[in-house]
């Protein structure tokens, strides 16, 4: 009972901490997500700037085209001409990459919000479990200490010698929780090997524990 009180204390600590590594994590990852973003964001801001730039000079070309002094020469006509051709195309080509970098700008920043949603909501959880943890390892820890007292007061009226229960204590963590095997059919319990003998006659009149080779105290009443 008393180590699964101190596990379901020490539990709650690992679940904090797990908490708070999710947290870090997302952190991380938000701080990715925003330089995503941020970038996604420049180059699509640049490719629109650029393209408004080019389509003013297109439309100044133009308007000198049009409107601009009808006794140009045929070399100033073909060289406004070229310069219309040469902004139509570069528009074009604007407008073909602008279309990928508005998707991978949305991309971005659907991403930043879902892991910024994703931060807040973890956030919130280690918050709680925080306060909740604490309060349920407060009940815990009264709960360890009720039943140590109690452990206590039994080995106190049981009268079993101090270093007796500290070697069964000792015993008891090596074995994952079993100190004590049964002997049946001359065998041990524990390790399910038959018992020597002069070890089967020493349980018949023993006073004290007799220790196993496999390290389990043995009990029996009639080793044969």
């Amino acid at each position: 009972m008393l180590v699964d009180l101190r596990k379901s204390y020490v539990q709650i600590d690992e679940e904090i901490r797990r908490k708070r590594n999710q947290v870090e994590s997302l952190r991380a990852d938000r701080d990715v997500a925003r330089r995503a973003h941020t970038e996604a964001e420049l180059r699509l801001r640049r490719l629109e700037l650029d393209r408004a730039e080019e389509n003013q000079k297109l439309v100044s070309t133009r308007d000198q085209y049009d409107f601009g002094d009808h006794a140009m020469s045929s070399r100033e006509t073909d060289a406004l001409e070229r310069s219309i051709q040469d902004s139509e195309e570069n528009i074009a080509r604007m407008d073909k990459d602008i279309a990928p970098a508005q998707e991978q700008a949305d991309m971005a920043n659907d991403r930043l919000k879902n892991v910024e949603a994703r931060l807040v909501e973890i956030e919130a959880e280690l918050a709680e479990k925080k306060v909740s943890g604490k309060e349920e390892q407060a009940r815990l820890a009264e709960q360890h200490n009720e039943k140590l007292e109690e452990k206590k007061r039994m080995v106190a009226e049981s009268g079993i010698p101090a270093d007796q229960l500290a070697k069964y204590k000792r015993l008891f963590e090596a074995n994952d929780g079993e100190a004590v095997a049964s002997v049946e059919r001359e065998v041990c319990g524990g390790c399910s090997e038959r018992l020597p003998t002069g070890m089967l006659n020493e349980l018949k009149d023993a006073e004290e524990p007799i220790l196993c080779h496999c390290g389990r105290y043995l009990i029996t009443l009639n080793a044969r």
